[in-house]
């Protein structure tokens, strides 16, 4: 019980705190989910606050403001891979406002657009938008913070 409640405030504090690189990267840390290097998680991102130990972050990776992480889910959050029930890879971009649900894989330098649910695996390098949210393009480039958005446009190419 005292452990719930612990893993619920560390949730709350990080969800306000300033922080994107640091504090907030160090508070889910804690509360048990597995983060890479050079994270960026941004303001008012929800974690799973039951199963954060569920839940990979990859280095290089941005989740956005209001994103939304679900790791669980009566009985989903077991289909992944044995250790996590969310597993977004290294080098993704999460866009603004993306709810994600279990039993999902986000590959290596996938790009997710802003309003997107995804609802099942997206492959690597893939750029992937709606609800649910569906590969529309492959990924030249990954949305890095020294990419610019131009060249991340100019490097898409359509899924055919």
């Amino acid at each position: 019980m005292i452990r719930k409640v612990l893993l619920r405030l560390g949730q709350l504090l990080a969800y306000n705190i300033p922080g994107a690189k640091s504090l907030r990267v160090r508070i889910h840390r804690l509360r048990g989910v597995s983060i890479g290097d050079d994270v960026f998680i941004g303001q008012h991102v929800h974690l799973d606050s039951a199963a954060p130990h569920r839940i990979h972050i990859g280095k290089n990776t941005q989740l956005s403001m209001n994103v939304v992480v679900v790791a669980h889910f009566r009985e989903l959050g077991q289909n992944v891979n044995k250790e996590y029930s969310v597993y977004i890879d290294d080098d993704v971009f999460i866009g603004i406002n993306v709810v994600i649900l279990p039993d999902v894989k986000i590959g290596k330098g996938s790009v997710i657009a802003t309003g997107s649910v995804v609802s099942t695996s997206i492959p690597e390098y893939t750029f992937a938008a709606g609800n649910p949210a569906v590969p529309k393009a492959r990924v030249g480039k990954p949305l890095l913070a020294e990419t610019s958005y131009a060249d991340f446009i100019r490097n898409l190419k359509p899924i055919i």
